[in-house]
């Protein structure tokens, strides 16, 4: 909800796979680090978290789990829109089309926070 603070998220540190930008949605690699998820690609779909901070390959980055990922967005959102992951990676505001997994990553809970609450609905034929 809109009042939901820092203390209630859930947040890890992972190593890069690879550079990740903030907000971009991320996986779980078999090697146990961080790569930018993307609804096109069947091994890449099931993001677990949103990434907090830009960064390059082979560096710790903080994951928002569950919870508020704070100031995610570069301009004001309107609060109550649903996020997905895109097709190629990265949020989308649109649920990616025919052949692609939808992925919902959360909402828009203040102007530039995400709520992550994710929920993985299927793949579109």
């Amino acid at each position: 909800h809109p009042g939901a603070g820092e203390s209630e998220r859930v947040e890890y540190d992972f190593t890069t796979d690879g550079a990740v930008a903030l907000g971009d949605p991320v996986y779980i690699t078999s090697a146990g680090k961080v790569q930018k998820a993307d609804a096109g690609v069947d091994a890449k779909a099931f993001a677990v978290g949103i990434a907090r901070e830009a960064k390059g390959d082979g560096v710790a980055c903080p994951i928002t789990i569950d919870g508020v990922a704070q100031s995610v967005f570069g301009s004001d959102q309107t609060i109550g829109i649903r996020w997905f992951v895109a097709n190629g990676g990265g949020l989308t505001s649109t649920p990616p089309g025919s052949g692609k997994h939808v992925m919902q990553m959360g909402f828009t809970c203040a102007a530039r926070n995400l709520l992550v609450q994710k929920q993985y609905i299927g793949k579109k034929v």
